[in-house]
């Protein structure tokens, strides 16, 4: 919610809509928990190289779980801020 330095390159990165995968898959990041309207075949086929089938569904981008978001241990959150902003607070106090 305002300007974030990521000091490292994040390893376990958790997004929540499926724009964000492109960005990710064109510097080689796979995400570890993707909002994925709880369909896996949702996620473009031409991110499968750099996604894989090892990332957990964390619900849609509308409404995602923050229970499983949290149990991800992941670095980094990428979600928009338009859409996510009441989720903000929330994710900030379980992790």
């Amino acid at each position: 919610m305002g300007s974030t330095t990521v000091s490292d390159a994040p390893q376990r990165v958790g997004v929540l809509e499926f724009s964000f995968i492109d960005a990710l898959a064109s510097v080689g990041v796979a995400p570890v928990g993707i909002a994925d309207d709880n369909k896996r075949v949702g996620v473009f086929p031409a991110y499968s190289d750099v996604t894989g089938d090892d990332w957990v569904s964390v619900g849609t981008p509308k409404t995602p779980s923050l229970e499983i978001i949290a149990s991800l241990q992941r670095d980094l959150i990428i979600a928009d801020k338009t859409r996510h902003a009441a989720a903000y607070d929330t994710l900030s106090e379980i992790t």
